[in-house]
């Protein structure tokens, strides 16, 4: 199944689950309210979308990725300073911005200038998505930590300290995929 099926699939086995369930779900205000969430939440991504296609538009017509490459191109750094800086902005973003507004907003702007300099893309990519993830657990937005406080009853102070060998494993892992891009790109380059 493709993901929108497995979607699809798992949405009707969860309704299904709901039907035969004897709790919030078994009355007309809890299936109102279930719709009215998802109504909600899919607007909200459609409207996501739609901002990014406009912005997506926006750059291209003031051709601003073309005059970043050809501006850092002219500053003759070497290939990976200029990588540094990238990944160091990505890390940066995750302590004031979401991970999905860091991936609409800055992945648009880098991703020529990481083509010009003749990083893999896919590579690039996972390390971008590291670093965002990183982002939902550093304060002060930290999102995942509220939920986690949220349900665990936990102080927000106690699991942002709980999380803090997670951010260095997860820096160490980012330093070993720069070093050895290999690691990442073995298994898409068996494929091919």
């Amino acid at each position: 199944a493709t993901p929108t099926e497995a979607s699809a699939l798992g949405a009707f086995g969860s309704f299904i689950l709901a039907l035969v369930s004897k709790k919030k779900m078994n009355n007309y205000a809890g299936y109102l309210s279930a719709l009215s969430k998802a109504a909600r939440t899919t607007s909200m991504l459609i409207l996501i979308i739609m901002c990014a296609s406009i912005y997506g538009y926006f750059i291209t017509m003031t051709q601003s990725t073309q005059s970043l490459v050809a501006w850092v191109e002219g500053m003759h750094l070497p290939n990976h300073v200029v990588l540094f800086f990238i990944l160091l902005l990505f890390f940066a973003l995750g302590f004031i911005m979401d991970q999905v507004a860091i991936l609409i907003l800055v992945v648009p702007i880098v991703l020529p200038l990481v083509k010009s300099m003749n990083f893999d893309t896919v590579w690039f990519g996972v390390i971008v998505i590291i670093l965002a993830e990183i982002g939902l657990v550093t304060p002060p937005v930290g999102l995942n930590v509220f939920v986690v406080s949220r349900f665990s009853g936990q102080p927000i102070v106690k699991v942002f300290k709980g999380v803090i060998p997670h951010i260095y494993a997860h820096l160490i892992m980012v330093v070993l995929f720069v070093m050895f891009p290999n690691i990442i790109l073995w298994l898409p380059n068996s494929m091919k």
